[in-house]
């Protein structure tokens, strides 16, 4: 009675100094974050060099031991736009270190070449002439944040504050999230406390922190002033208590448990640590999330963005990397969601806890925290992580509900699973679950409640906002998805088709019955894998007797419902902690097996052992980060350079594309590390029209195969298939091609649409309507005689399919001429002409088919065509047919190559 007397006496304590010390060290923070644009420069730069008293920048060289002249000479040459020799490079031991990419020192990235802002000296006169007084250094606006004195302070300190700045950003946003999620919580009186009450608190506050930085960067105010007055404003509404979690229960568990948890979980944690903090360079983190993250950053908010399908999924995570990234750049996005990956494991613990067993809980959380997919994904700038634990807070929510909780508690349970949709189109079942959920509860009680509407009335707010937003930017609220039912000319229904085929499952799986090996133990096809620990899944049915296993298994077996249609492992997390979570309550109760299975987890999920049974190209994490990578101690362009595919490219890219030029690529690459939009040719409507011209002028049928792009039609797209229709001379006021019958297995294409008059071509009216059935947007691409635009129906041929032409006047013709690539000859279209009086009259023509030459000088046509739609550069990776076509027909082509980096070369094209 007296021990637990004093504990509880300590404890309260404790709580008591955190929540007095919590306010102000959590201003501290922030201040600290957002007020670093007072010591760093980039892209908002306030502070000139030379209002810093001399001695001071003398002392800061004389302290770096790197700028040998006095007087600044050589700094204030860099200052004023120059690379510092190479005789001034830093030096650390026997090792130099070149300034930074994103240095100050380098304000244009590589080289010096201008950014996509202007770089200009601040308070610059007319022509960008310094107002400064003579000798009076001017700092500059450089492409990227980064450190004031990134040049000037020892090569360690440097290391050690962008270290500091990683870790600031991550901790102001969860931080800032915990204490909007306490408010929320305070307002709706729900009895949570501990552990519980903590994670649910970052959960929903963490929602509320992306709707708002959501509208502020719909507003276009998505700057470090605002940042700064949400974090204050969460404060406030905390109470100055964001902290204040109330005291843990005793867990139940023995000593020898709690000691080897907390050695288990300390081990992955150190490693997770290192792997946020390295560098991010994973595919879709350093391409789209953050690619994404970095041009909002730079442009103040939310910029309509319809040539890059990512650029129009729900983005509520990535809300919250914005924050982050606004601080400690791409790591601190990483770290946010590791932030989620933690919260998850405490969460499955305090639910196992409630379920009636503590060390399901442990099992459940350990399971999950230590499962090499989830160990990759919560240490890289992905969301499935962040998404996984916004759903099980949701079912969480809902269980206490329903064993209890205040009605009030659904708020905050459709908030979660609101948010969730607002992150990742997938999770869209959390919401309807959540309703159903609701609904059965509510009829094993035989009451009737606005509980349905009070859940959907909170979830709405948090995915609502990204369907409005591309409503408004494309047409489709579902963009890039369900073209069909909202048609729209940024995306074809064709590019949507191609792409689901291309999630489904690999045909080198060999059937179902090698799905449970490929997710465990090799993860190659499926891109990672969950641990040997998970080939005992079906025990987790075990749990059916539990009135809380039945549920989990339910929402197991609901949030997998869209991983048929998709082979990649981490789609499987939205389901991973129901199941574990049911797989503990199935083995609890043999205490002596729950430990011997988590102890060899642990050791089979330790990134060295994965890579002695996993497949060679299964995703996991990897011994390569370190606490030097972590820290900066390696320069993060030499650590990025030699990780990962693609980095050379970006920086390539922002040194030698002047600022307005178009560059196309047929692939993706590090887009987070450049500031120059790069159009990729899979990504959407523009990118597909842009490559479909680039393979009419080449004869891709050797090339491909006759395969199929992204864009749906075939690249064999030379117009060599000519149909002519002839019939008696008349007056008509426009042309119609009509489908009569359907012909699922192709699309209709039409390159060139001429009508004649006694072999005469009859040039188009001025004033002519060109209209479609599908694709209307693209129809005049049919009628501007010129063989590298087409137009395609992007859909399987159907009887009704038109393609039209309606002039204002009457014009006399006595033929029509369709040139299109090979196999439309079979779909043969008839031909209807519209009379004087508006009568749409089927003309009695059948169509002679030829073939014919292809066009020459389709290849520098071509480079003409692409200058037109706004693209001066091609970015091609070499060791393919395309790369050698290029290379060896470059005077054809009319491009130059303008430089090259890893495997990619960069062509510009000549006007």
């Amino acid at each position: 009675m007296v021990e637990g007397a004093e504990r509880q006496a300590a404890d309260g304590g404790r709580a008591r100094l955190a929540s007095r010390l919590g306010p102000p060290v959590l201003l501290l923070l922030i201040c600290a974050g957002f007020f670093r644009k007072l010591v760093l420069t980039g892209q908002h730069t306030w502070l000139a060099a030379g209002d810093i008293p001399n001695q001071v920048l003398r002392r800061l060289q004389l302290q770096a031991g790197e700028w040998r002249h006095g007087g600044g000479g050589v700094l204030r040459h860099v200052l004023a736009g120059g690379t510092p020799p190479d005789s001034h490079l830093r030096r650390t031991g026997n090792r130099r270190f070149p300034d930074p990419p994103h240095s100050p020192l380098r304000p244009a990235g590589l080289g010096g070449a201008e950014t996509g802002r202007r770089v200009r000296p601040i308070g610059g006169g007319p022509g960008g002439r310094p107002l400064s007084p003579p000798g009076r250094n001017n700092v500059f606006r450089g492409a990227r944040p980064a450190l004031f004195w990134s040049s000037r302070l020892p090569p360690y300190t440097e290391c050690l504050v962008q270290a500091v700045l990683i870790l600031a950003g991550a901790l102001a946003t969860g931080v800032v999230s915990l204490a909007f999620g306490q408010a929320l919580l305070s307002l709706l009186r729900l009895p949570l406390k501990g552990l519980e009450r903590a994670t649910l608190a970052f959960l929903t506050g963490s929602v509320l922190l992306s709707i708002a930085v959501f509208l502020l960067a719909a507003a276009g105010l998505a700057r470090r002033e605002a940042y700064l007055a949400l974090g204050i404003l969460a404060i406030v509404a905390a109470r100055g208590r964001p902290f204040s979690f109330g005291r843990t229960e005793d867990a139940g568990l023995g000593r020898a448990w709690r000691i080897a948890a907390a050695l288990a979980f300390a081990v992955f944690t150190c490693i997770y640590l290192l792997h946020a903090m390295a560098p991010e360079h994973s595919p879709d983190g350093s391409s789209y999330h953050l690619g994404l993250v970095s041009f909002y950053n730079d442009a103040g908010g939310l910029v309509k963005t319809t040539d890059n399908m990512y650029a129009l999924f729900p983005q509520g995570i990535e809300m919250l990397f914005l924050y982050a990234f606004s601080i400690g750049r791409h790591s601190a996005a990483s770290l946010v969601e590791f932030s989620f990956l933690a919260a998850l494991a405490i969460l499955l613990y305090a639910s196992g806890r409630r379920m009636g067993d503590p060390v399901a809980g442990l099992f459940a959380s350990f399971a999950v925290y230590a499962s090499p997919i989830v160990g990759w994904t919560g240490t890289c700038a992905y969301i499935d992580v962040a998404v996984a634990a916004l759903v099980f807070g949701m079912f969480h929510l809902l269980y206490r509900w329903e064993e209890g909780l205040p009605g009030n508690a659904l708020a905050p349970a459709g908030l979660l699973a609101g948010a969730a949709f607002g992150a990742k189109y997938t999770a869209f079942i959390a919401v309807p679950f959540g309703v159903l959920f609701i609904l059965i509860v509510l009829w094993r009680r035989r009451t009737v409640t606005a509980a349905p509407l009070t859940f959907m009335a909170a979830a709405v707010p948090a995915f609502s906002g990204w369907l409005i937003r591309n409503w408004v930017w494309t047409g489709n609220p579902f963009a890039p998805f369900l073209n069909r039912w909202f048609p729209n000319p940024h995306f074809f229904p064709s590019f949507e088709v191609q792409l689901a085929g291309g999630l489904r499952w690999p045909d080198g799986l060999g059937g179902w019955r090698q799905v449970p090996l490929e997710l465990t133990l090799r993860g190659g096809p499926v891109q990672g894998l969950l641990g040997p620990l998970f080939l005992l899944a079906p025990v987790a049915l075990l749990s059916l007797r539990y009135r809380a296993g039945r549920r989990l298994v339910a929402a197991a077996l609901a949030f997998a419902a869209v991983f048929p249609w998709n082979k990649g492992t981490r789609f499987l997390l939205l389901s991973l902690p129901f199941l574990a979570l049911a797989m503990g309550l199935s083995l609890a109760k043999k205490r002596w097996l729950t430990g011997a299975l988590l102890a060899g987890h642990a050791i089979a999920s330790y990134p060295a052992a994965v890579d002695r049974y996993a497949d060679p190209y299964a995703v996991r994490l990897d011994a390569t980060p370190g606490i030097r990578e972590a820290l900066r101690a390696v320069p993060e362009e030499e650590y990025l350079s030699g990780k990962r595919f693609g980095y050379g490219p970006a920086r390539l890219v922002d040194r030698i594309v002047p600022s307005g030029e178009g560059v196309f690529s047929f692939v993706t690459f590090q887009q987070a590390y450049a500031r120059r939009p790069v159009l990729v040719y899979h990504t959407s409507a523009r990118g597909n029209l842009a490559g479909e011209a680039f393979f009419t002028a080449m004869d891709a049928t050797s090339l491909f195969g006759g395969r199929f792009l992204a864009s749906g039609v075939s690249p064999d797209l030379a117009p060599v298939c000519e149909m002519s229709y002839r019939f008696s001379p008349r007056q008509v006021r426009g042309l119609r091609l009509v489908q009569r019958r359907t012909a699922p297995a192709g699309l209709w294409v039409a390159t060139d649409v001429q009508a004649s008059l006694a072999g005469r071509e009859v040039p188009w009216p001025a004033a002519t309507r060109y209209t479609a059935s599908h694709s209307r947007w693209y129809a005049p691409r049919a009628f501007d005689v010129n063989p590298l635009t087409l137009w395609s129906s992007r859909e399987p041929v159907q009887a009704g399919m038109y393609l039209a032409a309606e002039f204002t006047e009457p014009v006399e013709i006595d033929g029509l001429t369709v040139r299109a690539p090979r196999g439309q000859d079979g779909l043969s279209p008839e031909l209807e002409a519209m009379s004087p009086g508006g009568a749409w009259v089927e003309i009695e023509a059948r169509p002679r088919v030829s073939i014919v030459p292809v066009p020459p000088g389709l290849r520098a046509a071509a480079a003409r065509q692409l200058r037109r739609e706004g693209i001066g550069y091609l970015l091609v990776v070499e060791g393919n047919l395309v790369a050698d076509d290029l290379r060896e027909r470059a005077r054809e082509w009319r491009i130059e190559a303008a430089g090259s980096s890893e495997d990619f070369t960069l062509y510009r094209i000549l006007p």
